[in-house]
């Protein structure tokens, strides 16, 4: 007896799966709403729903091998996923595709910094701010490795900075109580 569409017969992982299984069979196909495998990606990632982007951004990424947002999009979900090394190596294949990407550059430095690594992270938003020196939050994080390694007045110079170029009055006010800090400490 034909009672209508039947549901999918897997168990679906999230809402955003009706837009790849069974879908086509509950409304007409001009009704339903054609994603890519990017949009879908897109989709999970900004649901938190990081393995399941992952996945789309790996396919979409393999239409699309030379996309850097794609790509860059791919390392940020192995990263949120826990996947550093993952996430690595996707954003150095964007390096290997243009090596100014500073997306990728300040993505890298950040895990850098995050694994102690802060040699290397330093290298990374050096990098930033020759390419752009406007690139406001790769001084905050330069000088948060500056006062990692105990560099306090290079420090005070790129927090000082990054309020020059920073129009986040609730950050700065932060940021100018942690300059005042590192200068006492300077004097003590």
């Amino acid at each position: 007896s034909a009672t209508g569409p039947r549901p999918p017969s897997r168990r679906l992982r999230s809402v955003f799966d009706l837009c790849k299984v069974g879908l086509e069979s509950l409304a007409p196909s001009f009704l339903v709403p054609r994603l890519d495998g990017r949009e879908l990606a897109d989709i999970y990632f900004k649901t938190e729903e990081y393995a399941p982007a992952i996945a789309e951004y790996i396919n979409a990424n393999e239409l699309a091998p030379h996309d850097e947002i794609i790509l860059i999009k791919l390392g940020n979900s192995y990263k949120l996923n826990g996947n550093n090394e993952k996430a690595l190596q996707t954003y150095q294949k964007v390096l290997d595709l243009n090596a100014n990407n500073e997306d990728a550059l300040f993505n890298m430095g950040l895990i850098f910094a995050e694994q102690s690594k802060i040699k290397e992270a330093k290298e990374k938003f050096e990098k930033i701010i020759e390419l752009n020196p406007n690139y406001t939050y790769a001084y905050y994080a330069l000088a948060m490795s500056f006062e990692t390694e105990n560099e306090l007045n290079k420090a005070i110079f790129n927090y000082e900075k990054f309020i020059e170029l920073s129009n986040e009055d609730a950050v700065n006010e932060s940021i100018k109580e942690k300059i005042n800090y590192l200068k006492i400490k300077l004097q003590q």
